[in-house]
């Protein structure tokens, strides 16, 4: 149990760290970007100590070890999932972001770093204004929404796991105004950098001679990034697909084994064995309180077990923490998002409201078991 316990704090600590690297990366972007609102100079000025960290060594080990596991990670989530009852409109939104992203944004990194690999220059902004919105309009487009799918999804991910935290209520009116504002600024910052870039190439000096050379080296080398982004698209695809079709198997699998959750009160429900007492509830449409999304984080969809406890699976480590942390020491008490239906019937009462806010978790009562009625 302690073994399993380390391996998915370390699993959980990962995927974390991974999406706040990720996350600080396309901030800086970001915000690099609305400073093409001012001028397309300013746009490269800011460039290196906005980006420099993550152009050296330790920035690209970090930058590219998050990313990848971040990604592999993402795609073992997908691969592990149960049921589809099991994926809120939330999560569906982000999980698609995720697997979207890497499709956008796979020419840009080609582009950016893959031509320095092969012993090319560093694009500077005024190249890419020009590629992105003369020469590849189409792969201009690619990026533009692929930075706004990777700040989408990375603001979906950060909020479901900050909104449980006590501190979220004063913190929050000031973040929300930014995951709002700096993606619209670096839009228009991307057009108005666009638009000069164009202006000052169909100038008479010499700056559109130099944007043409850059863009003739980058001509030379283009074809050997091509076939690496085909051969990285391919890969991706064939790991996404797998992913998804072991989710629709067991989706498809659990459906048949069935079983029966009686509800406090005798109202009964046909369930699937191998799906969390959350997952059923939701494949019924029956509501039930879950703020973290099913993740083990909040307790919010925690039961009293009242018969069937071996029908369950034993708590695990995302469900023994959380119940530490609310002081649920009663052994029939379990988190509906963890335990497993193993067998062909269990009795359960839910302790918290279906109506749930996220007070319940920042400030939950004194003995871990909400007062507000329940509708079973």
């Amino acid at each position: 149990m302690r073994s399993r316990r380390s391996a998915a704090a370390i699993v959980r600590s990962v995927r974390l760290t991974g999406g706040m690297v990720l996350m600080a990366y396309v901030t800086g972007h970001l915000t690099n970007l609305a400073f093409g609102l001012v001028s397309l100079d300013m746009l490269d000025r800011l460039r290196i100590p906005l980006m420099a960290p993550w152009q050296s060594i330790p920035g690209q080990i970090l930058l590219y070890g998050a990313l990848t596991s971040h990604l592999g990670l993402g795609l073992f989530a997908v691969a592990g999932r149960r049921s589809f009852a099991s994926l809120n409109r939330s999560d569906a939104a982000q999980l698609a972001l995720g697997l979207l992203i890497p499709v956008f944004l796979a020419w840009h990194v080609l582009r950016t770093r893959g031509a320095i690999v092969l012993g090319g220059e560093h694009a500077t902004y005024a190249v890419l204004m020009i590629n992105y919105w003369k020469v590849t309009p189409f792969f201009g487009l690619l990026q533009v929404l692929g930075l706004v799918a990777a700040w989408v999804h990375g603001c979906l991910g950060l909020y479901g796991w900050l909104r449980l935290r006590q501190w979220w209520p004063v913190v929050a009116p000031f973040l929300y105004p930014v995951a709002f504002a700096l993606p619209i600024l670096a839009l228009l910052g991307f057009v108005e950098a666009g638009k000069q870039a164009l202006a000052r190439f169909a100038g008479s000096d010499n700056w559109p001679l130099q944007v043409r050379i850059a863009l003739e080296k980058f001509a030379v080398l283009a074809p050997k990034l091509q076939v690496w982004r085909d051969y990285f698209l391919l890969g991706y695809a064939t790991a996404a697909f797998a992913a998804c079709l072991l989710f629709a198997t067991q989706a498809i699998r659990h459906r048949r084994r069935t079983a029966r959750v009686i509800h406090a009160g005798g109202h009964q429900i046909a369930a699937s064995r191998g799906l969390s007492l959350l997952e059923i509830d939701r494949q019924q449409g029956m509501p039930h309180a879950s703020l973290c999304s099913g993740r083990g984080r909040c307790g919010t969809c925690r039961v009293r077990v009242l018969d069937g406890m071996k029908n369950l699976s034993p708590p695990g480590a995302a469900e023994t923490e959380t119940l530490s942390r609310l002081h649920l020491c009663e052994s029939d008490v379990r988190l509906a998002c963890q335990a497993i239906l193993l067998g062909p019937l269990v009795s359960i009462k839910r302790l918290v409201p279906a109506s749930a806010e996220d007070e319940e978790v920042r400030a939950p009562s004194r003995d871990g078991i909400a007062d507000a009625p329940v509708i079973s």
